[in-house]
């Protein structure tokens, strides 16, 4: 098969997939909307794209160095307990329309999904694995892996944007009390995240 598309079927392995960014997706989806879902989405799948540019070009090597490692880690930790505290704390709000509000422009969205993708060093080990994985497996050129990332990107953006389709989907039923004790479950879970990385650190 094609190597394309054999990236677009082992990409959906990962529609089950659960980590910070599903819950930064699904919460943004639910209180602002579908087009704010979609730049979330976005921001993701760009922070995906540069680590398989990077793993291509056999620079993601980098993140595998124990002492860059760990500095990525802290930085990562300390980016998705401000996510989690904020989170926890804000004010729960669903917005009527799906329109860009002020202080909320295409790119803060964007930029959120970016950041938190991009300094997650599971999901820097995640690609290099990969990349190991399929040269170990399949005789691949290097045109040809890079057909097998198109198609898994592919289907990875397919499936969040599927995600933030849904959450958005649901928002008539959920109520301010419920986007509340969801904020609150999403910020507990990002600062969970940020504090097994310091753990795994011996900190």
């Amino acid at each position: 098969m094609p190597a394309f598309f054999n990236g677009l079927l082992f990409g959906l392995v990962f529609i089950f997939a659960i980590g910070p960014s599903f819950f930064l997706l699904i919460q943004n989806s639910i209180e602002y909307g579908f087009k704010k879902g979609v730049l979330i989405a976005l921001g993701i799948s760009l922070s995906d794209m540069l680590f398989v540019t990077l793993t291509l070009v056999g620079v993601a090597a980098f993140f595998s160095n124990p002492e860059y490692a760990q500095v990525l880690s802290l930085i990562a930790a300390a980016i998705l307990g401000v996510f989690g505290i904020y989170s926890f704390f804000r004010r729960p709000v669903i917005h009527s329309t799906d329109t860009l509000i002020k202080g909320h422009g295409a790119l803060r969205f964007i930029l959120k999904g970016f950041l938190l993708n991009i300094f997650n060093p599971t999901i820097a080990l995640f690609w290099i694995t990969l990349s190991s994985t399929i040269s170990t497996n399949y005789a691949y050129t290097w045109t040809e892996k890079t057909w097998f990332f198109a198609g898994l990107l592919v289907t990875i953006l397919s499936t969040d944007l599927s995600k933030a389709y849904l959450a958005n989907h649901v928002r008539s039923f959920i109520t301010v009390r419920s986007v509340k004790i969801f904020n609150r479950l999403v910020g507990s879970v990002l600062v969970i995240f940020a504090l097994s990385l310091i753990f795994n650190l011996g900190l």
